[in-house]
């Protein structure tokens, strides 16, 4: 009974260790992933664009093998507006 006893208990322990050991690896994924925004230059009419359209071009559409994914589609009216 002993062994059964001990089963149980390190099940537990392997459970919970098994938590903290996802919980870390996903701490310093974020840590490391998190890159400063400090040298990224939005063009100085940021602003003014507005989202279009989304698209979602996958493996039916004959569009897939030259640009497949997901497009976001951004536009600006004229300055003569």
């Amino acid at each position: 009974m002993g062994m059964i006893g001990y089963a149980k208990a390190g099940g537990e322990m392997a459970r919970v260790f098994r938590l903290l050991t996802a919980t870390v690896g996903m701490l310093a994924i974020l840590a490391i992933s998190a890159e400063s925004a400090d040298d990224l230059k939005l063009p100085a009419s940021f602003r003014n664009w507005y989202h279009v359209n989304t698209m979602v071009i996958d493996k039916g559409s004959p569009l897939f093998e030259a640009m497949g994914g997901t497009w976001k589609v951004h536009g600006r009216r004229p300055p003569s507006c």
